[in-house]
């Protein structure tokens, strides 16, 4: 008995020293209280008989006491238990001395609204996530992966999007062919801390496995004049073309090449315009073209093949000509003859004038210079007649089978002109230049 006595006594104690705290909140105001029903944050209104808010109720009492709020207390539902250690008996809770936050109003209130997933593709070794956006007290998203359907601890990641304008992520890093799990929330940053809005519902994405082609092997490899022709065995599955490497030394470090077939239905390539009797080290591989990206076989076994020596080596310049002038004077139409180099593509005269130091600077005021193509050597009798820069000069040959350039020297100005020619070789669209002859001068009036 007397212990019931002793714990109604504490009750009605602590019941006034709360009494007390409100009115010294408020002490300067006028006190006008007031209770009314307010919806029940925590269920909705719902009325769920485990709502711990409401006990099923589906609202709460609110009392305002000179515009500051009071709200009945979450734990003891307004009954004001003296063990209550949230209200200390009372029944009712300031609501700036929340600190419960699942029922705070004021906490709610900061928090963003739950963003939803609009799209999620998958991608090589990764995916991309696309959500709704969230423009009100909304700071960033979350974006959190995880191969469990559960997001448990050990498995999961997340990722931080900072600004409320981007509303996609792009995940990369990750297994081909596997499957994850992706969920995103919002969240506000105030006053140096985050609130978070619920997380959205997870979805699933399978990223895309990565194939790539089998390994290619060289069938054959034959040296040809100045190259080889390399196959290799029919290769479909996966590929969509082959690369050729080869380089003069076993480590692909010298004088490297790389050669691109497009398509899997060529199974040989012929490479040319090689030095002969030069060794050379190849090996070939498939590639496959996915989602804009190249993805690779390993190469094959190194071969090697010595190229043949060909009729026109690229790597050796044409032998040089000569020429003669047969007068000490030229003036109108005059000869330059020259002997022919078998197997050159043209010639090229140039000219100086006035100095020979002309040709070291390469001043084209004073230095012209002729260009004329051999024409496979069909000179046959026939005029072979060529315009350069204006200038008409011809290649001929006379009657005791001599070649010569036939061309218009002006004789408006005397003065003493300087002349040297050189011959070239044209293999695959380049030009390989012989020495120039020695410098010949004659007098122009």
């Amino acid at each position: 008995m007397a212990k019931r006595i002793s714990d109604k006594i504490l009750a009605i104690v602590m019941a006034l020293s709360i009494v007390l705290t409100m009115f010294s909140v408020v002490a300067t105001k006028p006190v006008i209280a007031q209770a009314k029903e307010v919806t029940c944050t925590h269920c909705g209104g719902r009325g769920v008989q485990t709502c711990t808010i409401c006990g099923g109720l589906g609202y709460e009492y609110m009392m305002t006491i000179s515009g500051y709020e009071w709200k009945t207390c979450v734990r003891c539902h307004g009954r004001g238990e003296y063990n209550c250690n949230y209200c200390n008996g009372f029944g009712w809770v300031y609501v700036s001395d929340s600190t419960d936050s699942s029922s705070s109003s004021s906490s709610s209130s900061k928090k963003p609204s739950k963003t939803s997933i609009t799209k999620l593709t998958a991608k090589k070794k990764g995916f991309k996530v696309t959500w709704k956006k969230r423009t009100k007290k909304t700071s960033g998203y979350q974006v959190q992966y995880s191969t469990s359907s559960k997001f448990k601890k050990s498995s999961r990641k997340t990722k931080t999007v900072k600004g409320k304008s981007k509303t996609f992520l792009t995940v990369n890093g990750l297994k081909g062919n596997k499957k994850y799990y992706v969920r995103i929330r919002a969240y506000r940053k105030l006053n140096g801390k985050r609130y978070y809005s619920k997380w959205s519902k997870g979805k699933s994405v399978v990223t895309e496995p990565i194939i790539k082609p089998d390994k290619v092997s060289i069938k054959k490899l034959t040296s040809l004049k100045g190259g080889f022709i390399i196959g290799w065995k029919k290769h479909t599955k996966n590929t969509s073309g082959f690369q050729i490497q080869y380089a003069t030394n076993s480590k692909f470090t010298k004088n490297k090449k790389t050669k691109t077939v497009k398509g899997n239905k060529k199974t040989n390539i012929k490479i040319n315009s090689l030095q002969g009797k030069k060794k050379y080290y190849v090996r070939v591989r498939a590639y496959r073209i996915a989602n804009g990206k190249k993805y690779y076989s390993a190469w094959t076994k190194t071969k090697k093949v010595v190229a043949k020596k060909s009729d026109y080596d690229a790597s050796t310049k044409p032998l040089p000509t000569s020429f003669r002038i047969n007068t000490t004077r030229l003036s109108g139409w005059s000869r330059i003859y020259f002997k022919h180099v078998k197997n050159c593509t043209g010639y090229q005269l140039q000219m100086a004038d006035y100095s020979s130091y002309y040709f070291e600077t390469g001043d084209d005021y004073y230095v012209c210079t002729y260009t004329c193509p051999y024409n496979n050597g069909d000179l046959s009798g026939n005029k072979s007649t060529y315009t350069v820069k204006g200038w008409e000069w011809n290649l001929k040959k006379d009657e005791y089978d001599e070649y010569y350039i036939e061309r218009w020297f002006d004789t408006g100005v005397s003065h003493t002109c300087y002349l040297r020619m050189r011959t070239y070789s044209k293999i695959n669209g380049k030009k390989y230049y012989s020495k120039w002859t020695e410098i010949q001068s004659v007098l122009i009036n």
